[in-house]
């Protein structure tokens, strides 16, 4: 299988409720799978892990599911073209 990744944009959402609130990381990038072999198959799940590592922790990370699909020209139009 081959895959291709374009550029990410990276957003935060607040959330609040009442006296609370807290903010969700949004990750738009755009993916391409190919199957280059004789063999059928389906892509069942795409996750995105982020290493920190400048923390101290060994193997700090923390790892994202995809949640949907997303068109890039509304995308572009509700976001704007030059937001990053």
């Amino acid at each position: 299988m081959v895959a291709a990744f374009g550029p990410m944009r990276v957003g935060m959402h607040r959330m609040k409720n009442g006296d609370e609130s807290w903010r969700l990381p949004h990750f738009a990038v755009a993916a391409s799978f190919t199957n280059s072999g004789a063999r059928l198959g389906r892509v069942m799940d795409i996750r995105m892990s982020l290493r920190y590592v400048a923390l101290p922790i060994p193997g700090a990370r923390e790892t994202f599911q995809c949640h949907g699909e997303y068109d890039e020209k509304s995308y572009q139009a509700s976001h704007g073209k030059d937001s990053k």
